[in-house]
């Protein structure tokens, strides 16, 4: 009979504290108030007819695109969940969100702007080291969370609602593409260590 080891139990202990400490900051709502590319951005909700496959999860994501084949998938979204600044750990604390592309392999910065009662701030921003992969399947994406230019004018204990904001990371490539966009969040600390597995 297979049990988990004590090492198991553990990590399992671990990984249920992780995941317990996180924000995240879009999932199921998915509005666009910044577009300067003019891209086709729309919610995929399997509530209502939208493929099981193009939303990682919950029952929305966001599907980006580009049918005349130029522009990056620069776009802002609104009504992202609140948040506080001095909640954030810059320099350890993690940005993670799920893509699926079938052709764009470029790098993508993620940037937070809080409105934090008397202005629209870019706080925060995190780049994953490794380009998109294009390969039509769904990947999750990390990257450590830096101040960004507002970052320091910024009241610490403000809490506001967020705004998320992807834009490309020169040199990235300009032709046709089909982006889906799922479970933006903030995530506590170092990456989570791997699920247990059964042992004998």
């Amino acid at each position: 009979m297979k049990n988990l080891s004590w090492a198991a139990v553990t990590a399992a202990t671990a990984l249920a504290l992780t995941a317990s400490a996180q924000t995240v900051l879009l999932d199921e709502e998915w509005a666009a108030d910044m577009n300067p590319m003019k891209l086709a951005v729309t919610v995929v909700d399997t509530a209502a007819g939208g493929a099981a496959g193009d939303v990682h999860d919950g029952a929305k994501s966001a599907k980006i695109e580009n049918g005349e084949g130029a522009g990056w998938p620069m776009v802002r979204f609104q009504k992202g969940a609140r948040l506080k600044l001095s909640d954030v750990a810059t320099g350890s604390d993690r940005i993670a969100f799920w893509y699926r592309t079938p052709a764009w392999n470029g790098h993508l910065q993620i940037a937070v702007w809080l409105w934090d009662g008397a202005k629209l701030a870019k706080v925060l921003t995190a780049q994953p080291a490794e380009p998109l992969t294009a390969d039509d399947q769904w990947h999750q994406a990390t990257a450590v969370i830096e101040p960004g230019p507002d970052y320091e004018t910024t009241g610490k204990d403000a809490a506001g609602p967020t705004y998320v904001h992807l834009s490309p990371v020169k040199p990235s490539p300009w032709g046709l593409f089909v982006l889906y966009l799922d479970k933006v969040e903030v995530v506590k600390g170092e990456a989570a260590p791997a699920a247990p597995t059964a042992a004998e």
